[in-house]
């Protein structure tokens, strides 16, 4: 593991893990996931807003066919607001891609988050 633009950045050998932080006002990659050459499973993130009070997270999936600075992303999951407290939201990504980020940013106010994954 590496840490990559402040956060975790998984290159697998493990599969799976997790990761927790606070969203800000601005979008950070809070997990990039690379594979050896590419991701060419399915890779399933559950994104859970901890928050307990009415407070909202936006988030977002990017992929990239390329490791290259450049790449441009290709949206995964455009962005969606999680309300105050939501347990599971899954989503998923099963294209080729070399490298695959989850951006968060606040919604209503900062929050606490967790994101779970795994890659198969």
């Amino acid at each position: 593991m590496i840490l990559y633009g402040g956060k975790m950045n998984v290159k697998f050998g493990g599969r799976n893990g997790t990761v927790t932080g606070t969203t800000t006002a601005s979008y950070v990659v809070a997990l990039s996931v690379e594979g050896d050459g590419f991701i060419n499973g399915k890779t399933i993130f559950q994104i859970s807003d901890l928050t307990g009070a009415t407070l909202t997270m936006k988030y977002k999936i990017n992929g990239y066919y390329s490791t290259h600075p450049d790449c441009v992303a290709t949206a995964v999951k455009a962005e969606t607001t999680i309300a105050n407290a939501t347990p599971i939201v899954n989503t998923d990504a099963d294209k080729p891609f070399a490298r695959i980020d989850v951006l968060v940013t606040n919604g209503s106010g900062a929050c606490a988050y967790q994101i779970d994954y795994i890659v198969y």
